[in-house]
């Protein structure tokens, strides 16, 4: 959003107005009573930072005091880490989060400075009453016993369960963990993917990353083309089971011209 409406921006910082395109009463006369009037100094700052070709390190031009980054950067975030890297720049570390769930805290990154591929988390023991149900891809977890937190292995995945303070009793979250090490007395996981809704699926978010990742340095190599974004989801309606990806290309992005289609079609297959 940044890069496509920067000079719309910095006109509206410059003026103490807010362009037309927002039509909201509310939120026009917030941000007009946020800008306190004309900013100048301000809005030539931005441009000069944001007129620039190359966006990488642009966060502390834009953010002079900015010290570091903290985010999400495992599961399914781990896609926007690289593009967050690059705006950052080489002296802003990015600091990964600790594993929390709506229902409750789950772990503890202790080195926040990894990247996402080998980011864990320690286990609170005292967060809830923790158990772990052994996991297996194309196997269903229906005949299968739990083991509390002492009865984990390492190298062994686990969908996470919890009975919380607030009443849960025994909640599978649905996240998928594999137990890399100890803290102590406690497991150190790293996330894996989101529990499949059928024993059959055997595709994980890392899965996909992977694939992406491949036909993301295909795409890099065509003159300076980019992957901007992309999802995907199991096809429900197939035989053989696949996923559906979405892909979004930089403009005026070649690569999905007839003639190079089925090249990429058969990257990313493989």
């Amino acid at each position: 959003m940044l890069e496509a409406k920067w000079m719309q921006l910095c006109d509206d910082i410059e003026s103490g107005s807010v362009s037309s395109e927002i039509t909201e009463v509310a939120m026009r006369r917030a941000v007009e009573e946020l800008l306190g009037g004309p900013r100048p100094d301000l809005a030539a700052r931005i441009r000069g930072a944001s007129s620039r070709k190359n966006w990488s390190g642009i966060l502390p031009l834009l953010w002079p005091e900015l010290r570091y980054i903290a985010c999400v950067s495992t599961g399914s975030m781990e896609q926007y880490y690289p593009t967050l890297k690059h705006y950052a720049g080489e002296g802003v570390p990015l600091l990964g989060g600790d594993y929390f769930a709506s229902e409750c805290p789950i772990g503890i990154n202790m080195d926040r400075t990894l990247p996402p591929e080998l980011t864990s988390f320690v286990i609170l023991p005292s967060a809830a009453y923790f158990e772990f149900l052994p996991f297996d891809f194309g196997a269903s977890s229906a005949a299968k016993e739990t083991v509390d937190i002492s009865g984990v292995e390492v190298g062994k995945m686990y969908e996470v369960v919890v009975t919380t303070y607030r009443g849960l009793y025994r909640y599978r979250l649905n996240d998928v963990v594999k137990v890399v090490g100890f803290h102590n007395s406690s497991p150190r996981v790293e996330f894996i993917t989101r529990a499949p809704k059928q024993a059959s699926e055997v595709f994980t978010e890392r899965d996909l990353m992977s694939a992406m990742a491949s036909f993301e340095l295909m795409v890099g190599e065509r003159d300076g083309e980019q992957m901007v974004e992309f999802a995907g989801y199991l096809d429900p309606n197939s035989d053989q089971k696949h996923l559906i990806i979405f892909v979004e290309l930089s403009k005026d992005c070649t690569l999905l011209q007839s003639e190079r289609m089925e090249e990429s079609i058969t990257h990313l297959r493989r």
